[in-house]
């Protein structure tokens, strides 16, 4: 757990953002919380994460170690973490397929999505078409995410397209969970998949 250095309230780091200070003095996003140096703890929340590193509240944010930011700074540096995220997104999904745990396509998705504690996992440029019979297929326990560019998914995955998967139950699909919370609150979107980055 660590504390906000913006709202002062105690999380779960898999609900924060890291930004620290790297060898060269440059402010950088640790989204793994492993980077060497100091540096505060944000909520992964838009709005929390802007008014922190806005022109009034920099300075406290950081406690006077920085006291403001070229323009601009802060919605990079916002942008950064939600890529970073999203990567980190697109790595557990490599992961579980290599461990056997991903189903992908349409038609295999279908055929399980009915089981309890299923997540289903949808490429943002997929056809209304194609969501619809994918949603309708999972169960009302289901947790549906939205993210990553079909070809960018296909391509991570070995196939030219692949717009539609799914996750049984496992540590894969709860780290997908948890990333995907914190990459849909920096977006300012509380459902993943509403603003594309």
């Amino acid at each position: 757990e660590r504390t906000c250095a913006a709202t002062r309230t105690v999380k779960d780091r898999s609900e924060l953002v890291r930004l620290v200070f790297d060898p060269e003095g440059a402010l950088a996003i640790d989204v793994r919380g492993k980077a060497p140096g100091r540096g505060v703890w944000l909520t992964a929340d838009r709005a929390v994460f802007e008014e922190a590193l806005s022109p009034r509240r920099v300075a406290r944010t950081f406690r006077g170690r920085l006291k403001s930011l070229p323009d601009g700074q802060a919605e990079t540096l916002r942008l950064e973490a939600v890529r970073q995220i999203e990567a980190l997104m697109l790595q557990v999904v490599g992961l579980s397929r290599r461990a056997g745990a991903l189903i992908m396509g349409m038609d295999a998705v279908r055929a399980v999505a009915s089981d309890p504690n299923f997540t289903l996992i949808l490429a943002e440029d997929l056809s209304p078409r194609s969501v619809q019979r994918a949603t309708e297929a999972v169960g009302p326990d289901a947790v549906i995410l939205r993210f990553g560019q079909r070809a960018k998914l296909g391509s991570m995955l070995g196939r030219t397209d692949v717009g539609v998967l799914g996750l049984r139950r496992s540590t894969w699909a709860e780290r997908l969970r948890v990333e995907s919370e914190r990459w849909a609150g920096l977006r300012g979107a509380r459902s993943p998949g509403e603003e594309t980055v």
